[in-house]
């Protein structure tokens, strides 16, 4: 492939060049070495001099042998000539000379990229010879006899095997030594990589520097390990999960000693900086069935220093949807506290006053949910409070005033490899809150509310994603007239069955009101595409119902939509606009909704 001249008008007088690779066409490697070419990424840089050119060429053959030796040619050769002859020729500089004056300089990279090399034989053995004192999976490691022997894979197999290593309890493994021969008369390599995997260690003590305001003990009683426990890289990368939790850090550096102590413990060392304390914010989101939402927020980051925070909300919304006589608006005030009985407990204590203004119903109230969550392992937690709430709703059935206490009690499990935007793994939540007291309702009743979420990568890059969740819930103990409308179920809208009008897919009365349900089932299934690293697009379906009886019976019937959502990744999490079709739309259904929000669906 042939370039065009890169000078312009302030290159006049230096020297300029164009660049024709030869390789064979069978190989498919042209792309990979024009990429890998020093002279191609420099082309728009003319030189001074001819003996310049002529250093930048001489190079070449070192760039590509390199690309080569990755894709396992290690019989590669490499020719480069400038205006005709040999860049080590006697008279290379006068040539370029003579062809500078006449335009830019000709270069002709010639590639013989030889036979692909395949793997003869791997060994792992340590520097007396012997073999590994841990088993070693050379398939996981990605490295496997009569495959091709590329220079990359051998990097990146050497790296995967002292993580093997490691997570045997030898933080110190490494690789001492590679030895590769090749033999060109069957285009074959013998690989032997020489361990030294260092001796089996256990955690030592952790050691805190960074803290300003924030006391560095908390940052050491939130390790997930105990001083004399059986080194485990998981531990060190889940310590940083859970430090980068509290939100008080803007960078954790968690150091692992480069020898270990005498008693074969290994030092910990946490380097941290921390965030501002006070931050402030807005956050907005639109939708054609529920109308727009605006927000805003003022937070502390570290009140005591213990990790405390403190977060003031305002919202309101329905915009469009609603007279502005008649919006929703949102007051709340979260404190959160960290370690508060031990380092696996947090505490969060709520206060939210609030007017609702959905079809079915309108609600002023105020109430707060104090709970504590506890982690059990890496990946479950429960949780259990008390919940008070105070409120007036205007419903179908009259004004009525009610005064709940309640015990929310939940688990949670989340193996997911992402909070904002998972591709692996699976979550699932349940919450059961028992009401005893029950002032203007039915004391004794019950609610309970559940939702799974799965997701799994299609490809190796993680570019396409299936993801699904179904979500169900039940009211226990009570009739319809008596559940507070807040507490009944509801489907409909852009956190539920998008391309229906919020909370329309629900029981109705005869005259075609809104009141809502004793019981939920609702899921979804997306395709998440990444069209690029910041485009993405997402087709979807959502299918559910809210149901008149405290089990889902499917008496009524079941609403199906599908549409197409558009993301745009940030560093916050995605943008997500999505535009959803009802498939079987009753008479008073929209032709299609539209929504707009920070974050995926689900």
């Amino acid at each position: 492939m042939a370039y065009g001249p890169a000078g312009a008008q302030e290159n006049a007088g230096r020297i300029t060049y164009d660049v024709t690779f030869s390789v064979p066409a069978e190989t498919d490697l042209e792309d990979r070495l024009e990429d890998a070419s020093n002279l191609e990424e420099l082309k728009d840089q003319p030189v001074d001099a001819p003996e310049a050119l002529l250093v930048r060429a001489r190079a070449e053959p070192e760039y590509l042998i390199a690309a080569l030796q990755a894709e396992a040619r290690y019989g590669a050769v490499v020719r480069v000539t400038v205006a005709g002859v040999a860049v080590d020729a006697p008279g290379a500089s006068a040539a370029v000379a003579r062809a500078a004056q006449a335009g830019p300089v000709p270069i002709i990279v010639t590639v013989e990229p030889g036979p692909e090399f395949k793997f003869q034989s791997i060994r792992t053995v340590t520097a007396d010879g012997r073999p590994s004192p841990v088993p070693i999976d050379l398939g996981k490691a990605g490295l496997t006899t009569g495959e091709p022997a590329r220079s990359a894979d051998i990097i990146a197999g050497e790296r995967a095997i002292v993580r093997q290593i490691r997570e045997t309890g030898r933080p110190l493994a490494r690789v001492a030594e590679r030895e590769a021969v090749v033999n060109h008369s069957t285009s074959t390599m013998d690989l032997t990589i020489i361990l030294d995997p260092g001796a089996p260690a256990t955690f030592g003590e952790v050691t805190v520097s960074g803290t300003d305001r924030l006391r560095p003990e908390i940052v050491a009683e939130r390790a997930p390990f105990a001083t004399g426990e059986p080194y485990s890289p998981a531990k060190i990368a889940r310590y940083r999960e859970k430090l980068s939790e509290l939100a008080v850090f803007k960078t954790v550096r968690i150091v692992e000693g480069d020898q270990l102590n005498p008693d074969g413990s290994l030092p910990i060392r946490v380097e941290v900086a921390e965030r501002p304390r006070r931050y402030v914010g807005a956050e907005a989101s639109y939708s054609t069935s529920e109308g727009a939402g605006v927000g805003a927020y003022w937070g502390h980051r570290n009140l005591f220093g213990g990790a405390e925070g403190l977060r003031l909300d305002a919202n309101v919304s329905r915009l469009g949807a609603n007279a502005y006589d008649d919006l929703e608006y949102k007051l709340g005030i979260t404190f959160t506290k960290p370690s508060i009985i031990t380092p696996k407990d947090d505490l969060t204590v709520s206060v939210l006053a609030t007017r609702e203004a959905p079809d079915a119903y309108t609600r002023v109230g105020v109430g707060g949910v104090a709970s504590i969550k506890r982690e059990i392992t890496e990946h479950l937690s429960v949780q259990a409070g008390i919940e008070v709430d105070r409120s007036r709703i205007d419903d179908v059935f009259g004004r009525n005033d009610y005064t709940l206490i309640g015990i929310p009690l939940g688990v949670t499990w989340d193996n997911t490899d992402s909070k904002l935007d998972p591709t692996e793994g699976f979550r699932a939540a349940l919450t059961v809150t028992p009401f005893p007291y029950a002032d203007g309702s039915q004391a004794g009743m019950t609610i309970a509310k559940g939702q799974v979420s799965a997701y799994r990568a299609i490809d190796d890059a993680h570019r396409f994603v299936v993801a699904g969740r179904i979500g169900a819930g039940t009211a226990l103990g009570a009739e319809i007239r008596d559940l507070p409308a807040n507490r009944r179920f509801f489907a409909g809208g852009g956190g539920s069955i998008r391309g229906y009008t919020y909370q329309s897919v629900s029981p109705r009365l005869d005259e075609d009101t809104i009141i809502g349900g004793r019981s939920l089932l609702e899921g979804s299934l997306e395709l998440r595409v990444k069209v690029t690293d910041k485009i993405g697009i997402v087709p979807f379906v959502d299918a559910g119902a809210a149901f008149d009886r405290e089990f889902p019976d499917f008496n009524q019937d079941i609403q199906y939509a599908a549409g197409l959502g558009l993301r745009y990744y940030t560093a916050i999490g995605p943008i997500r606009a999505d535009v959803a079709f009802p498939l079987n739309p009753r008479e008073d259904d929209p032709v299609a909704a539209f929504y707009i929000s920070l974050g995926q669906a689900f």
